[in-house]
């Protein structure tokens, strides 16, 4: 999930959704790489 909400209550309703990693704007080409290589792997 991308959000410009980094509050612990916008995590956690990130979480009750269904996402299963969170990350907020501003993030870097490295954070956003990351994640997606960790749900390539488990997916």
């Amino acid at each position: 999930m991308l959000s410009s909400k980094d509050g612990l209550f916008d995590k956690a309703r990130g979480r009750m959704v269904g996402s299963q990693d969170y990350l907020t704007k501003p993030f870097t080409k490295d954070q956003l790489l990351l994640a997606v290589e960790q749900h390539r792997r488990v997916g």
